[in-house]
């Protein structure tokens, strides 16, 4: 991380050269010369495991961030063609560790990659234990001044889920002030959550991963309830509620609780988070009412906001978990709280069973969620018989 005494060091250093005014050209080439032997204050990436991604660590690193720490108006000088000469004999310098790094003129049209692309192509390249640069290649992006865009944003999602890394992602989340990374879309925070369940419900709630899954969405969630200002989302990416208060997140954690008190405590809800959970989200989902009602038209009219839950794919994504975790409290509290739940159970589940029956071709994420939380002996099945396939499939090629 660039701490605050070195940046000032470096900028004051800077301005001291910058206005010096002297006609020895020996002492003019001095004004591009920058030293700092203080590593500490700069963001250093870790090592990449592979050769793919230390590629894209080492040219976002040198082509983007590095640059980031000279002053705005060298910076402007690199890309000035007037400079173009006097760079190349005698360019900027910067030491860091005992490294010297040496900046000439760069054509802004052709010699700056897109730091997005390149976010996004190491991150392909990450395996589990590359998420450790996570926290460190979003500092630099923003350090660098860009700006982290929603589509960027769940691709990180998408494979730190596949890496089962969603923990490093929370960090960064954690760190929104010098990472950039913003819960701050419905799209955003919905993948984040269901994605961290993912594991526990093709587990079949086993407690070690529920018990992971559930800790990881209560943080997110009191993170953005007593931290939300950080997270403050957009005019057009508001929604009815505040995220933390809306059923659709809300019945995410409520899942995991549920289910684990039913599978893992005899229904028993020891620590009283399935009654205190459940209390909550009935408070903020009208009776009657299925979850496509808990928005106004408006919300469905905009990518920025639910738009996505108007694919029945991902509806069946995102809200089947929700209506599992209705059922699974159902059994766990009181009688009243219980007949409240299932009177929304019922609303949501109609829901569903449209969007589950709206033709015969059924998209796979969708399909495969709703089957693993209540076809899960299908789900069994299928995988049994694809594994067998594989095998003989190898014995017989």
């Amino acid at each position: 991380m660039f701490t605050t005494s070195s940046a000032g060091a470096l900028r004051a250093g800077a301005r001291r050269l910058e206005t010096t005014v002297c006609h020895n050209a020996s002492l003019q080439r001095r004004l591009f010369s920058v030293t700092s032997q203080r590593a500490g204050g700069f963001i250093v990436f870790k090592k990449g495991s592979n050769p793919e991604l230390q590629e894209r660590l080492d040219t976002l690193y040198n082509k983007i961030v590095l640059p980031s720490y000279l002053s705005q108006e060298q910076q402007r000088k690199l890309t000035k063609t007037k400079y173009k000469e006097q760079l190349r004999n005698d360019p900027i310098t910067m030491e860091i560790d005992g490294e010297i790094h040496k900046f000439r003129y760069v054509d802004p049209t052709k010699d700056i990659p897109s730091a997005s692309k390149l976010v996004r192509q190491a991150v392909e390249h990450m395996q589990h234990e590359d998420y450790h640069n996570l926290h460190l290649v979003l500092k630099g992006f923003k350090r660098a001044n860009r700006k982290l865009h929603d589509e960027l944003a769940l691709h990180i999602i998408r494979k730190a889920h596949q890496a089962d890394r969603l923990d490093a992602v929370i960090d960064c989340a954690k760190q929104v002030e010098l990472t950039g990374f913003k819960l701050d879309s419905p799209l955003k925070l919905s993948s984040l959550l269901v994605g961290a369940q993912t594991r526990a419900i093709e587990s079949g709630f086993n407690p070690k991963p529920a018990k992971k899954a559930l800790k990881q969405t209560e943080k997110v969630i009191d993170l953005l309830e007593f931290e939300g200002k950080r997270h403050q989302p957009s005019n057009r990416s508001k929604t009815q509620r505040p995220f933390y208060h809306e059923p659709m997140f809300l019945g995410l954690r409520l899942n995991l609780a549920a289910t684990l008190a039913v599978k893992a405590r005899d229904g028993q809800d020891e620590d009283g988070k399935v009654t205190q959970y459940a209390e909550q989200m009935v408070h903020f989902w009208p009776e009657n009412t299925g979850i496509l009602d808990l928005q106004p038209d408006a919300a469905y009219e905009d990518p920025q906001n639910v738009q996505y839950l108007l694919d029945r794919n991902e509806f069946l994504y995102h809200v089947s978990p929700v209506l599992h975790g209705l059922q699974m409290a159902a059994k766990v509290v009181d009688p009243g709280l219980s007949m409240k739940l299932q009177n929304r159970a019922d609303a949501l589940e109609d829901e569903i069973r449209q969007a589950y029956e709206w033709d015969e071709r059924m998209p796979a994420s969708g399909e495969v969620m709703y089957n693993w939380l209540f076809n899960t002996e299908e789900m069994l099945g299928r995988i049994k018989a694809e594994k067998k396939k594989k095998v003989e499939a190898e014995v017989n090629p």
